[in-house]
């Protein structure tokens, strides 16, 4: 059950990819952490045999230059096509020896690593690659403290070079302190803006500390100082992945893959990557590619797909192939055996997979229904000890939930479902009580809507519709059955089904929360803003929220409803003061009407004081002085904005309105021409077009 392993996948995943460099030969790909540089896509040992007989002496120094410009940027293959050469030429060279053992060292060549230290060394002489090399020769030997010490040895030597900087990070992160790791990668940036091993490994750091979002920006920079970097990809398919953005790591997989067509480890990760994303037929193309290969894991991610596709016979026969022992293949067989409607034997093997993993509860959730249905009742899954605290434990108190609901007992039901909140992203039970309860659940639901939620969790979402749909032929009005059939609908990108169940959930229970929330964002995304309006107004009334006094305020605002914007603004400064947003959204509503100037520039240099350098912020304070005809300082500030940011219509158009309002028309044009250039929508643009007629 992916989603429920989540972090496990992720960490055994990065395992492999971090792994000491001892390992190296049977890795597929690093990202950054495994090696002291990025794995590239030529071959060092072929470019050793074309290294040139001599190098003339006018050009060694020039040479030598090179190398250590492209070893400061992370860059090793002129280092590993030279190295050789230039210590047989210059035998007494301390710093050449010291960099010939750091791209010993981390080839896996050890040996001949540490044969250039210890000629290094005896040569007396203290050098910057020196210390380096030490530190790197300490941290492979694992002697953690003592390769610390020579790593911020290193640093004194040289503040502004970024690979101690980089080592020291993989001295944290082989210990297990990801934040540390990722301060001292972002400090190798810092230092050098170039060195694109520092954003792979910050990029890794941040994806083991879940911070996907940094993880996503460092391996994007990561792709823009090397277009060609296929681990670079790889990170992104990783941190989409793990974030739950499967499409988009599918697409990141695939660029990788084509960098890197014989690295199987990234064949293996599209395969159960199209898997989560539902798209079984993507899943046998890469199984079937997989098989080709003689790779292990394609017979089940070829059951899983069959699975997705609904042939749970063909899953069965593919299952039967492979080692019955295997957690996974039982299963898999459990949840072939229950779309054929085979319980009994659904309950065999899903208890043969709790043997393997007694710990995976995904399985155990699955156990519970198939027990409950066997036995026509409901039994209650026991959450107890370490699984209290365990966020994939929601699913079983939603199941158990249900079970209550079923007994006739709403108290102890809603007591379940309120632990089982964000179960998946957005779910909660506010809006929904005692009363409305009892009118919203019918007898005989609970074993389709466990059913169909333990389907929807594994991606069968077909399945899950079916479940979900027998729940909705009890009840018509269930508030749970259709707002669970909304989510699959969603995951089946048919918004407009999505939208009709939501509000029959709402039947019933006409202030269920999510409800009322996916209602409001899915009617946003239609374009149709005033029903968004309704349902976020209907939601906020349930469940205050500063997401939705913000959405509410800037849909106000856009409609030119300026009196409840203002309103809502000032709501969002009383709910959170120390946010900027809330002052530099009221600030810019004033200073768009050119009204409340003394209070807008109060506002706005109280959110510059929270986020200063904000070019939304920057560009607000500007505008205030154009209604203040302070023309000049209004042109430094939104000049000033478009440095930060550039390319935003509006502040191009300010610009060109303050040059309007200075006399320069010429210059008023050229800016105005730009911003409509830009976009035809944006704040302004009916004044923008009316100045182009002056």
């Amino acid at each position: 059950m992916n989603y429920l392993n989540i972090k496990l996948t992720l960490f055994t995943a990065l395992f492999l990819i971090v792994a000491n460099i001892q390992t190296a030969q049977s890795l597929p790909i690093s990202i950054g952490v495994g090696s002291d540089q990025p794995i590239q896509t030529w071959d060092f040992s072929s470019s050793l045999l074309h290294t040139p007989p001599h190098i003339q002496e006018e050009n060694t120094a020039r040479l030598i230059q090179q190398l250590k410009a492209d070893f400061r940027q992370g860059e090793f293959a002129s280092l590993g096509t030279y190295h050789n050469l230039l210590v047989e030429n210059k035998p007494q060279d301390v710093e050449l020896l010291a960099l010939s053992a750091i791209y010993l060292i981390t080839k896996n060549d050890s040996k001949r690593g540490q044969q250039r230290l210890h000629r290094a060394r005896k040569l007396g002489q203290s050098s910057f690659y020196l210390q380096l090399a030490e530190a790197l020769s300490l941290k492979q030997s694992k002697d953690y403290a003592a390769a610390t010490t020579a790593t911020k040895k290193a640093i004194n030597f040289d503040k502004s070079h970024p690979y101690p900087w980089n080592i020291l990070g993989r001295i944290y992160i082989e210990q297990g302190d990801y934040r540390k790791a990722l301060s001292s990668f972002e400090h190798a940036i810092e230092v050098e803006p170039q060195f694109y091993p520092g954003y792979l490994n910050a990029g890794a750091s941040a994806l083991l500390l879940d911070e996907f979002d940094a993880a996503q920006r460092y391996f994007k920079q990561a792709v823009e100082k090397n277009p060609k970097a296929a681990n670079a990809y790889f990170g992104l398919g990783m941190s989409f992945d793990a974030s739950g953005k499967y499409s988009t790591a599918l697409t990141h997989f695939k660029t990788a893959y084509q960098l890197a067509p014989k690295n199987h480890y990234i064949l293996t990760n599209m395969g159960n990557t199209a898997l989560k994303a539902g798209l079984p037929k993507e899943a046998e193309k890469i199984a079937q590619e997989m098989k080709k290969q003689k790779l292990q894991g394609s017979d089940l991610i070829m059951a899983n797909a069959s699975l997705l596709n609904g042939k749970a016979q063909v899953a069965l026969k593919a299952l039967t192939q492979l080692d019955q022992s295997l957690f996974q293949v039982n299963y898999l067989q459990a949840y072939a055996y229950m779309i054929l409607d085979k319980q009994t034997q659904a309950l065999e093997s899903i208890t043969k997979a709790l043997a393997v993993n007694p710990q995976h509860i995904g399985a155990y959730a699955t156990q519970v229904v198939l027990r409950a249905i066997l036995n026509k009742g409901t039994e209650q899954a026991l959450i107890d000890g370490q699984l209290q605290d365990n966020e994939a434990a929601k699913l079983l108190y939603f199941i158990n939930g249900n079970f209550w609901a079923e007994e006739g007992k709403p108290n102890e039901a809603l007591t379940n479902w309120r632990h089982s909140e964000e179960l998946e992203a957005g779910f909660s039970i506010e809006g929904l009580d005692k009363l409305s309860l009892t009118k919203a659940y019918r007898r005989g639901e609970a074993e389709y809507l466990n059913m169909g939620v333990l389907y929807y969790f594994n991606n069968y979402f077909d399945l899950a519709g079916r479940e979900l749909g027998k729940a909705i032929e009890l009840n018509a009005q269930s508030v749970m059955a259709n707002y669970w059939l909304a989510q699959v609908y969603l995951k089946n990108a048919q918004r407009g089904r999505a939208i009709k169940s939501l509000k029959q959930s709402l039947s019933s229970a006409p202030y269920f929360f999510p409800s009322l929330y996916a209602l409001a964002e899915l009617n946003l995304l239609s374009g149709d803003e005033k029903k968004a309006a309704q349902y976020y107004e209907r939601a906020n009334e349930v469940s205050e929220s500063i997401a939705i006094v913000l959405k509410l305020g800037i849909l106000n605002e856009k409609s030119e409803n300026y009196a409840t914007a203002e309103s809502y603004y000032k709501k969002l400064i009383d709910l959170s003061p120390q946010w900027y947003l809330g002052y530099s959204q009221l600030a810019w509503l004033y200073a768009k009407q050119g009204a409340e100037l003394e209070q807008a520039m109060m506002l706005a240099n109280k959110a510059n004081g929270i986020l200063p350098n904000n070019k939304s912020i920057t560009d607000t304070i500007g505008w205030i002085h154009y209604h203040r005809k302070n023309y000049n300082v209004a042109l430094e500030l939104c000049q000033k904005a478009n440095v930060i940011q550039a390319g935003d219509p509006t502040v191009i158009y300010h610009i060109g309105a303050i040059y309007y309002a200075k006399g320069d028309k010429a210059e008023g044009r050229k800016y105005i021409k730009e911003a409509l250039d830009v976009s035809n929508d944006f704040d302004g643009i009916r004044e923008a077009k009316r100045l182009l007629t002056l």
